[in-house]
């Protein structure tokens, strides 16, 4: 019996060894070339614009920013935490690739980073201004998590909410 267990480990190690050593293996019938060669073989696609074949015009995306702008401004949609790129669209009455396009082409930033920074931007003056707890500030504002808020405030201000609080608190 002892004989048996020590036969199956033996075959399981044996078993786990031809394994890696045939994953780290190169295939067999690749050729060895270099990056220069392959490109030759492989020439590069020219890179076009992202959005070369769109049907929006400069000036519809003018006003879909504006639509956008609008929405978080004087809606604070940003407020809601389940805000989603196809709910923004909705709102403000057109296709969620149309947003998309706006934000990434126009204003620079995904939808995230956009909603996030308004979220930020509502957050600021409660930070300072009280001295309520960080994470109920991040939920009031639309963050699902503290972690999400600290990431996303560090991004946009450099800074972690606690330590813009300190700088910039009245009575520190």
């Amino acid at each position: 019996a002892e004989h048996e267990i020590v036969g199956e480990v033996a075959n399981v190690a044996l078993i786990w060894m031809l394994s890696v050593w045939g994953l780290e293996q190169l295939p067999g019938l690749r050729a060895n070339i270099s990056a220069t060669e392959q490109m030759a073989i492989e020439p590069a696609a020219e890179e076009k614009p992202k959005y070369e074949r769109s049907a929006l015009s400069e000036d519809q995306i003018a006003r879909i920013a504006a639509k956008i702008d609008k929405a978080m401004a004087m809606d604070r949609l940003y407020m809601d935490p389940n805000l989603s790129l196809r709910v923004l669209a909705a709102h403000i009455a057109t296709y969620p690739n149309y947003v998309s396009q706006t934000l990434n082409g126009k204003l620079e930033c995904t939808f995230f980073d956009f909603v996030n920074g308004w979220r930020i931007r509502e957050a600021m003056p409660r930070l300072v201004s009280s001295d309520e707890q960080v994470t109920n500030i991040a939920y009031d504002v639309g963050f699902n998590s503290r972690s999400s808020f600290y990431n996303a405030f560090k991004k946009e201000t450099g800074e972690t909410p606690t330590q813009y609080r300190k700088r910039l608190a009245v009575n520190p």
